[in-house]
């Protein structure tokens, strides 16, 4: 195995690199199982609230939401990620992708914005939500 879970203080689980990863290497092919629309109010009244990836994307009409299996849904977020995901669309999978070196024991983490660059406080980001002010919610983390 490449990747382990550990707990993190604060955060919960994370994962970790369990050798050294180079720029543009893929570090786990994840399967996804979409949630269709009318299912979403559902996910929200359980613990899988925590886990799941928003998925507005056009192409996959009717689906709201994404459980992202393997380690997935246990990347811990980052506006400095050390990773980023992409879609592969014919495998229908979520591939993490080393974004820059990551070295042995090293926490792999992600923007959960999407865009690594993205450092917008967004409605997806609802653990920062709460200790963010409202006005603040769509500004840049640097400008809040």
């Amino acid at each position: 195995m490449t990747i382990f879970v550990h707990e993190v203080q604060g955060k919960g689980r994370g994962v970790f690199a369990d050798k050294d990863f180079n720029e543009d290497e893929v570090i786990e092919r994840c399967h996804i199982i979409f949630i269709p629309r009318k299912e979403m109010p559902l996910i929200k009244q359980t613990i899988l609230k925590d886990y799941y990836f928003d998925w507005g994307d056009p192409d996959h009409e009717g689906y709201d939401g994404a459980i992202v299996l393997g380690h997935g849904s246990l990347y811990n977020h980052s506006f400095e990620p050390n990773a980023y995901y992409d879609y592969d669309e014919k495998m229908k999978q979520l591939l993490v992708i080393c974004g820059k070196p990551i070295k042995k024991g090293e926490e792999i983490t992600f923007n959960y914005n999407g865009d690594p660059d993205d450092r917008m406080v967004d409605h997806v980001l609802w653990f920062l939500k709460k200790d963010v002010p409202e006005e603040a919610d769509h500004k840049s983390q640097d400008d809040a």
